[in-house]
Parts: C-alpha cells; structure tokens; sequence
C-alpha cells in the first residue's frame, strides 16, 4: 500500500498507509489525518482510491490544497513522489524525503553577516570611466582572475538555460551547474508556494556523503532579510568567530560559512538559494557571493 509522509512546518515528520478507502485531511481532529496547521481548513481536502489510482480533491478549503505547485482545481491523480501543500504542511505521495529542510531561529542570524549586497548593486553595470582608469593602474592578476571566472560560468549558464525543458528538470539542471562552479557541502533550491505564499524546497543537493541524513536547519531571520530587503548575504568563517563561541546551536550545526540569495526574476522574488560549507573550511567569499547572485538571476527569470 502506498504511504503519505507529512511534514509540519516544526517538529517530527509522521507517515500514514492508505489503503482502499477515503482519508480526510484537515485541522478538525475528526479528520482520518489531522493536520495541526493554522493555515488548514477544518475539513481541508480528500484522498481516495479511484480506478486502482489515488485521487485528491480539495473540500472547498479557504487558502486552498496545492499539488506540485498548482492549485488543485477538480480531482487530480497522485503519482510518486506528487509533493502536497496544505497550509505550510508538506505531504509527499509514496516517497520519504531523503533530506528534510526546516525554518529555524537557531543557527546564524542577523548578528552573524559579514556581508550584504543589495540587487541593484550587484546587477548594475559598471561605470566605463572607473574601468578605463582602473586598467590604466598596475594590473591586479587577482581581480582580473576573478573577472575571467565570473565571465566564463555565466555565459556557461547562459548557454544552458536557453534550452526548454520542464521545470523540473530545470530547477535540477539549475543546481547542478551552480554545484559544478561554487563548491559547497549543501545547496537548497527554494520556490514560493501555496497560500499564504511560503518557501518549499524543491532541489536539495548533499555533496558530503556524511551530512545525507541531517536535517538542514536554515535560519528563518537570514531568509526574511534576504526577502524582505531584496539583498543577498554572506556568513564567513562562524566558528572561528569568538562572538558565536557560546551558540551552541551553531556549534552544534557546525556550519563554517554560508551564503543565501534571492532568486529574482526582474519584477519579484520567487524564491532563493541557499549554500553552506561544513566539511570544506574556506569561506565563501563577496565574489563567490556576487557569482551565485548572478547565476540566480539568470536562472529565475528562466524559471
């Protein structure tokens, strides 16, 4: 019998076996599975066996049942891994999430940035007179290094994204290339969703085999102030920082660097990027920053 594992905005995930029958979902606690989620109708939605498939189909609920993004407008079937949204509750069809993503107040916060860059600042050109004089001055290998990089894994991207394909396939594609130009231990790609409109993980990459079954914690207060402020933000180096020594929530989390930003696709936020290093102990720098900016610019407007 296929499985519904649902998981809380907070707090452990459960699962439920349907069987031949009809399952209501909901707040009430008359519902086959309650869902404890204020944004959750008291009789929210139905699953049910049709025809040897499972259907869903939203019960006149208030902020509405999504299913993979889109709003659940008549009786949809469910496949494998069909990810559910009820409020700010994740149910996944027949598919555990190898890696769960959690909003915390734990782990950096506000206190913890190095840097913040607005996306006016990192998305403007450059003044030509301040480039002309600037070359006209001893030669910076370094600075011209990073131009080089920078230049070449855009129009690698670049090139990438003109092709169609389903989103999907686009957002793992997106990833990908972001994985094979800014090492990191752990990147999340994240879309707002349902209603109210929230953040739901839709690509998670775990590049160190050790961290594949922790939950990721990321900082809700990071998240809000790359939203809220439209910036991208960098953490540097957080446990050598003598500040964060008494966190033991950050100690515990073990995270050395980390950077977060928006995906923005020239008229709205839809989502961001989230990357962090654990095992690796070179912080991101402002160029690996300004570069993920870039890449994910590129990307949401693709998306």
């Amino acid at each position: 019998m296929p499985r519904l594992f649902i998981y809380p905005k907070k707090g452990e995930f459960f699962q439920y076996t349907l069987k031949d029958e009809k399952i209501s979902l909901g707040r009430s606690g008359d519902n086959d599975i309650p869902i404890q989620d204020p944004f959750s109708s008291g009789h929210h939605a139905l699953i049910y066996s049709k025809d040897s498939r499972y259907m869903i189909r939203d019960n006149n609920s208030k902020n509405g049942t999504f299913l993979n993004g889109k709003r659940v407008q008549r009786e949809t079937e469910l496949n494998k891994g069909d990810e559910i949204l009820i409020g700010s509750t994740r149910i996944v069809f027949d598919k555990e999430l190898s890696t769960n993503v959690e909003m915390t107040d734990a782990g950096p916060s506000s206190a913890n940035i190095n840097t913040i860059i607005h996306l006016k600042e990192v998305l403007k050109k450059p003044d030509i007179s301040t480039t002309i004089r600037a070359a006209a001055k001893d030669m910076d290998l370094d600075r011209i290094k990073t131009e080089h990089r920078s230049f070449s894994v855009i129009s690698e991207v670049s090139k990438a994204l003109v092709l169609h394909m389903p989103l999907k396939e686009l957002l793992d594609h997106v990833m990908d290339l972001i994985g094979e130009n800014l090492p990191m231990d752990r990147g999340i790609l994240m879309l707002k969703e349902g209603n109210p409109a929230q953040l739901i993980p839709k690509v998670i990459r775990i590049n160190n085999k050790r961290l594949m079954d922790q939950r990721i914690l990321v900082s809700q207060s990071i998240v809000n102030m790359v939203m809220n402020k439209h910036s991208s933000i960098l953490i540097s180096d957080v446990q050598a920082d003598a500040r964060f020594k008494s966190r033991d929530s950050i100690v515990k989390m073990n995270i050395h660097s980390a950077v977060c930003v928006p995906l923005w696709n020239n008229k709205e936020i839809i989502g961001i990027i989230y990357s962090d290093r654990i095992s690796l102990l070179k912080p991101f720098t402002d160029e690996d920053m300004k570069l993920l900016n870039l890449l994910a610019n590129l990307a949401a407007v693709k998306i």
